[in-house]
């Protein structure tokens, strides 16, 4: 699936999944194309001002990490500050024809081909000069130096990691505990919260969760007019009325307020009943399957590789995180050898007495959201900006 939000309609956008044209609040855009699993977002940089741009961008990387990302930018230069914000972002495919004349042809080449990398696009980080041009050189026509250092790189927002199980009794709320409690030792802020049951459920199941005997100690808040059980747990939080609410839709605005930088939601077992949780599992910014990978509960995992009916289950499983709960080294090789068709790399998942035990393999799993060392200039000392600045 496709998407793009461009100034110009054009018939070769018409078999595109998700289109915007002309000026868009490029915020409200881009958080509705995260709502859809894309391969390919086109985007024109001139449908917005670059520093809500940038922002956006840098929000969508983080919310949808798998899709291609392709910038037009007709008209503009090696050299252009706008576009090498973009470079940053790690975004390597720049479509810059003279004209817009020349904007579906070179877009049509780039999508058929391999996606760009970070030498095609270096071009743009630095200005093409003449012989004459000595503007940014020192002594003798050498360029400055320039210094690298390591700054780290935080995801924007609300980062959204969906985990769920292939039938009950896996471990997925030990497994979200272990997750929440790893990103909040790191400095973040966590709040964990379970799928709510709905009023289809409605009644005593729905009031009591998993985590609910988890909240013994907590606090109201007020939210949206009305008061919310929020426990606090080994450094995150803990969402407790999150189950008895009507639809996620809710839970999300109650959660937004409080500046979060992750959510860790417990979707519990995953099943054809329940294709708004598969939904959300393609929405989140991670999804982690849960799977027992013992021969007498395998049965449950089967229909998620169901050929004849995808549709209905996980459209492509090799997008999730596979955690095997409790499996033996026999049991993780023989669950690789039968399904690695279907699965990329599965996360063994050793047994826990509490959630302080960190196995490395979930420090693995949520390596994708985490913050990350990049790589940045540092400007030259200067004695007149010090002198300025004092």
């Amino acid at each position: 699936m496709n998407g793009c939000i461009v100034r110009k309609k054009h018939e070769f956008y018409d078999s595109f999944q998700f289109q915007e044209y002309g000026e868009v609040d490029v915020r409200n855009a881009i958080i509705s194309a995260s709502r859809i699993n894309l391969d390919i977002l086109v985007i024109d940089l001139d449908t917005a001002p670059v520093t809500a741009m940038l922002s956006a961008l840098h929000t969508y990387r983080v919310q949808r990490p798998n899709t291609r990302i392709i910038i037009l930018a007709p008209g503009r230069q090696p050299g252009d500050t706008e576009v090498a914000g973009i470079i940053a972002l790690g975004i390597y495919d720049i479509v810059a024809p003279e004209d817009d004349e020349g904007v579906i042809p070179e877009l049509t080449q780039v999508i058929n081909n391999q996606p760009a990398t970070y030498t095609q696009a270096a071009r743009w980080l630095q200005l093409e000069r003449s012989d004459k041009d000595y503007s940014n050189k020192g002594a003798g026509g050498q360029p400055k130096s320039r210094t690298e250092i390591l700054v780290q790189q935080r995801p924007l927002g609300l980062t959204t990691i969906a985990v769920a199980g292939a039938g009950p009794g896996v471990g997925v709320s030990h497994l979200c505990l272990s997750v929440a409690y790893h990103l909040a030792k790191n400095n973040n802020r966590v709040v964990l919260a379970e799928w709510p049951i709905g009023e289809k459920k409605a009644g005593v199941e729905s009031q009591y969760g998993c985590l609910s005997p988890l909240g013994a100690k907590h606090e109201l808040q007020k939210a949206h007019g009305i008061n919310i059980k929020m426990a606090h747990l080994n450094g995150f939080d803990i969402f407790l009325d999150a189950r008895s609410f009507r639809s996620i839709e809710y839970v999300f605005p109650v959660i937004a307020q409080n500046s979060y930088d992750y959510l860790v939601l417990d979707l519990g077992e995953l099943g054809p009943e329940s294709p708004e949780k598969i939904a959300e599992m393609d929405r989140a910014a991670l999804a982690v399957f849960a799977v027992n990978a013992a021969p007498y509960r395998i049965e449950r995992f089967l229909p998620f590789i169901d050929e004849q009916d995808l549709s209905v289950y996980v459209p492509n499983l090799t997008r999730w995180k596979i955690a095997l709960n409790l499996a033996n080294d026999k049991e993780i090789k023989w669950f690789l050898d039968t399904f690695s068709k279907y699965v990329g790399k599965v996360y063994p998942i050793p047994y826990m007495a509490n959630i302080i035990e960190q196995p490395d393999s979930i420090k693995d799993i949520l390596q994708p959201v985490l913050p990350t060392n990049v790589v940045a200039r540092k400007k030259p000392f200067s004695w007149l900006r010090a002198i300025l600045k004092n």
